[in-house]
């Protein structure tokens, strides 16, 4: 029977689409969702095969480009349908693609006029439109192809639309073939296929001819059965056995209804058909002494394994028995029900349909998202594990929605039975349906009353739906406040709800005994504040509360200030106030004591009851040493032991007083002889970081002085390191203060080490063996720096007029000493002549003559002298070139000087003659005529040092250490 015609709806959406496309195109309207530009008539284009949405070609293949580079297959989605793609646009084609680069079309922009000629989804036929954008013809307007009816015997030909493909048509006519049975006929109609089983009843006897049914003609299974010379077509098996006598006369058959003959009823157990034993394996004659005469003899069995195939498969392995085999107890390996275990089980127990447990729990979520199957063993765990991980997988990438996921059916046993009783939106009653997911039903109760403000003015008509609330009321709120002031600008709003707090400045007294006004405090506020001291004296009648303006009664319960009370060694007491007891005297005071040696130089910080022990050792032994400490016998004073630089320092003063020398000498010689212990040290950087930042060295140095106290209080009451503090690990800081952390713990023989990256390193100092303290503090060491330099500014001042004086005394002189060379004095180990050439040629040799600043030092080269020494010079000049030549070798000299520094080549750079003829040198100039620049160039390095040092900590505000924990 043919279908009847579509209405055309959805030709009519096709047609709209085509035309919109093309009209919006033309007038350069439509846009591509990639660029957001216009396409017009003369861009380039492609189309989705899906969606039929257009974008410029440019822009979709850069699209596809950057969505195929992150895919595994390469694939990419529409920007319009998210439909994917496996292949990237790269020709301009017309609409339908059988044109590359078409002409410029204007009536129809981008088709090629040819017919589309695309397949048809519905038909054998093709697309008969114009070349066109968007969806194919729906409806075919072609006629079908000649069809025969389903059984073949007659033809029609009907219009695309209207043939039946799928079906195809009947002619009503009956079919008549003959069926498989050989006997019937086929009465259906006009049919496709086979006939199909006859269902003819027929009336047919059974095998045993005991009994006669009528039965379909294709359940029938014929066999010929005869007895006693009657013969007859068995065709099913009856419910009665059979009981007849086999030919022995004495056992029975115990088969169920069987066709009959005359082999059909002899004894199975009867010598003549009875050859082997049970198994099959031995003949019975083998196994008796004289043979079976009759079918009642015993069945002999021999020794053999039984063997024969079990159902599950195995072998019977119980020796040769008569009867059927015993069940198999051999263990198989079997999955639970969920598949989470493994068992060894008898195979029997498999064959009986048992399937072991195990006891892990499901945990599967329900399909309401809420509640988990708690079940143990579930057969349906991994079911919902992998629908689990699928529906997961689909949402991350987009495929399906969050509606389409709670919509997904689940088991039986995964579907929440449980009632949902969540709290519905309106707040009152709760959900009576099943579990679910998603959010639940609105409530459906409802009140009979209006919803009406506290003002009245606005009011929500009953029916009321449970939940509803009052919309905002625009006018202001009429309730009367509690302070009698005008009640804030508000909205009416509903009884639950409190209006705002009053706001009004008014005076009000605080709330200590004090009980001073204060004014402008908000009239909603009860506790008010002086913001001053109690200063009540507390029980200990010592000390003050520390409390800001506080309820009567509310004062400090316990004192927490120190007691500062003078102790018998003439320090404060540090401990929390003991109102009327005495300071704890057993108690080890903590304050530090300076210890000097006898001369006064060297000088030891001690804890005070670390003295207070050794003077009190003194009283008891006169002449006791405790660390390289002596005890003054008269006064009891505890002194350090000079060392060797007091007893250098001793005989330099002595040898100065004998020989009778210059005071003012003297004393500068002493200066420098201090500061070569002060560079024994400190380095030049811990130096001038201490000039720029001084408070702050000093708090490191503090912590240092401490753990070295630590050191040597243990060493005096033989305590246990568990008991002493070796190490401190400092606060993360910048790179300039770690660098003088570690430099100043060297100078302390501190080991130091730089923990954790960037922004957070810093630093861990720890005590060794050799930790000391070091002669001189980091104050006069800096002292001692400052008179230095002071001293070699006075004697470079000095050099400088000798200096003058001497070249103006060579000037008036007739012979001059004209310098052509330098030598490189202190060469480094390893240093070749090569490696030195490298390093001057760029600098006194131009490629460029305008900028050549050396111009008569030409051919310049270096060579050996002796182990140690290179010399540099060049060509021979004229003699009226030899002054300038020195000039320009002058110039050289200080860049030579810093280059060899610079580049750990060598130590300095002098001024020398050389014979250029003979390669000799014939002169050197006094290395004390270049100590003057030295010392310039020393002092100008220092303070570039320190600027470069401290600019990136001038901006770091360090106050003065006093207690270096609190800092640190």
């Amino acid at each position: 029977m043919l279908e009847p015609l579509n209405e055309g709806g959805a030709e009519r959406g096709a047609d709209d689409l085509r035309t919109s496309i093309l009209k919006e195109i033309g007038a350069s309207t439509y846009t591509c969702l990639v660029c957001t530009d216009y396409i017009t008539p003369s861009s380039k284009v492609w189309s989705c095969d899906h969606c039929h949405r257009a974008f410029d070609l440019d822009c979709i293949k850069d699209w596809a480009l950057r969505g195929s580079s992150t895919q595994d297959d390469k694939s990419w989605r529409c920007p319009s349908c998210n439909r994917s793609h496996s292949k990237i646009p790269k020709l301009y084609t017309c609409w339908c693609g059988k044109s590359i680069n078409p002409t410029l079309n204007v009536l129809e922009p981008h088709s090629c006029g040819n017919t589309c000629g695309s397949p048809l989804k519905t038909c054998i036929h093709e697309c008969s439109l114009q070349c066109h954008p968007g969806p194919h013809m729906e409806r075919c307007t072609a006629l079908g192809p000649v069809l025969k009816c389903r059984c073949g015997r007659h033809s029609k030909q009907l219009p695309c639309v209207l043939t039946p493909y799928d079906r195809g048509w009947s002619c009503d006519e009956v079919c008549n073939d003959i069926l498989p049975c050989g006997i019937h006929r086929c009465k259906q109609k006009c049919h496709s296929g086979l006939c199909g089983e006859c269902e003819e009843e027929i009336s047919v006897r059974c095998y045993c001819g005991k009994a006669s049914e009528t039965i379909v003609c294709h359940e029938r299974l014929p066999i010929k059965s005869e007895e006693n010379g009657v013969a007859w077509i068995g065709n099913f098996e009856c419910n009665d056995p059979c009981g007849e006598f086999f030919d022995c006369g004495v056992h029975k058959c115990e088969q169920n209804c069987h066709p009959v003959n005359k082999d059909s009823h002899k004894c199975p157990n009867s010598p003549l058909n009875l050859i082997y034993c049970p198994c099959g394996k031995t003949k019975i004659d083998s196994l008796l002494d004289s043979p079976r005469k009759s079918c009642l003899d015993p069945i002999p069995t021999c020794e053999s394994v039984c063997g024969k195939r079990l159902p599950c498969g195995h072998k019977c392995y119980w020796n040769c028995h008569d009867g059927p085999c015993s069940p198999c107890y051999r263990t198989v390996d079997a999955e639970c029900r969920c598949g989470f275990t493994s068992f060894s089980i008898a195979c029997a127990l498999i064959t009986q349909g048992y399937t072991p447990t195990c006891t892990f729990k499901c945990n599967a979520k329900f399909n309401c998202k809420r509640h988990y199957c708690t079940r143990v063993c579930c057969e349906f765990r991994q079911v919902a594990f992998d629908r689990s991980k699928l529906i997961k997988k689909h949402l991350r990438k987009n495929i399906i929605t969050s509606a389409i996921a709670e919509s997904v059916e689940f088991e039986d046993v995964h579907t929440c039975q449980k009632e949902c009783n969540q709290l519905l939106s309106c707040g009152k009653h709760r959900c009576k349906a099943t579990c679910h997911p998603g959010s639940c039903s609105p409530c459906l109760e409802s009140s009979s009353d209006d919803l009406v403000c506290n003002c009245g003015r606005t009011v929500v008509p009953a029916p009321v739906r449970c939940g509803t609330t009052l919309p905002i009321c625009p006018f202001q709120c009429a309730r009367q406040t509690t302070c009698g002031h005008r009640p804030e600008p508000h909205h009416c709003h509903e009884d639950d709800v409190s209006c705002p707090k009053c706001t009004m400045l008014v005076t009000k007294r605080c709330q200590c005994e004090k009980q001073n006004l204060v004014t402008n405090v908000m009239c909603y506020q009860d506790r008010v504040s002086c913001f001053r001291l109690c200063g009540k004296k507390l029980p200990c009648g010592e000390h003050e509360c520390k409390k800001v303006c506080h309820k009567p009664g509310d004062c400090q319960k316990k004192c927490t200030e120190k007691c500062l009370k003078t102790r018998k060694c003439g320090h404060k007491c540090q401990q929390t106030c003991h109102f009327g007891k005495l300071c704890n005297e057993a108690l080890p005071c903590q304050e530090h004591v300076t210890v000097t040696c006898n001369c006064g130089r060297r000088k030891q910080p001690l804890l005070c009851y670390t003295v207070a022990n050794m003077i009190k050792e003194s009283k008891s032994s006169h002449n006791a040493e405790v660390n390289g400490s002596s005890i003054d016998d008269e006064s009891f004073t505890p002194h350090i032991a000079c060392d060797e630089m007091c007893e250098k320092e001793r005989r330099n003063r002595l040898l100065f007083d004998a020989l009778g020398l210059n005071p003012a000498r003297a004393k500068d010689t002493e200066v420098m002889l201090r500061m070569r212990t002060v560079e024994s040290i400190y380095t030049p950087f811990t130096l001038n970081i201490y000039a720029k930042q001084a408070a702050w060295c000093k708090g490191i140095e503090e912590i240092f002085s401490q753990l070295l106290a630590h050191t040597m209080e243990s060493s005096f009451r033989s305590l246990s390191n568990s008991e002493i503090k070796q190490s401190h690990h400092f606060r993360p800081m910048r790179e300039v203060q770690r660098r003088f952390v570690h430099e100043l713990a060297e100078s302390w023989g501190l080991f130091s080490e730089a923990h954790d990256p960037e922004p957070h390193r810093s630093v861990f100092v720890k005590l060794v063996k050799s930790s000391k303290i070091p002669d001189i503090k980091l104050q006069e060491a800096h002292e001692i720096y400052q008179k230095y330099k002071a001293l070699e500014k006075k004697k470079s001042l000095e050099r400088v007029s000798r200096q003058e004086e001497k070249e103006k005394h060579a000037s008036d002189s007739p012979e001059h000493i004209y310098f052509n060379g330098i030598i490189i004095k202190d060469v480094f180990f390893g240093v070749t002549v090569e490696t030195i050439d490298a390093s001057f040629f760029n600098i006194w040799n131009q490629t460029e003559n305008e900028s050549r600043k050396f111009p008569l030092v030409k051919n310049g080269r270096v060579e050996f002298i002796c182990e140690n020494m290179y010399v540099f010079y060049g060509d021979s000049c004229l003699e009226e070139e030899k002054p300038a030549l020195e000039k320009q070798i002058e110039k050289l000299r200080p860049l030579f000087d810093k280059r060899v520094k610079d580049s750990n080549l060598a130590l300095k750079c002098i001024l020398a003659k050389v014979n250029i003829e003979e390669g000799t040198v014939v002169e050197m100039m006094d290395e004390s005529n270049h100590r003057d620049e030295e010392a310039t160039g020393k002092a100008q390095i220092h303070d570039n040092l320190v600027d470069v040092a401290t600019e990136t900590i001038d901006d770091v505000k360090v106050e003065a250490v006093t207690v270096p924990s609190e800092w640190w």
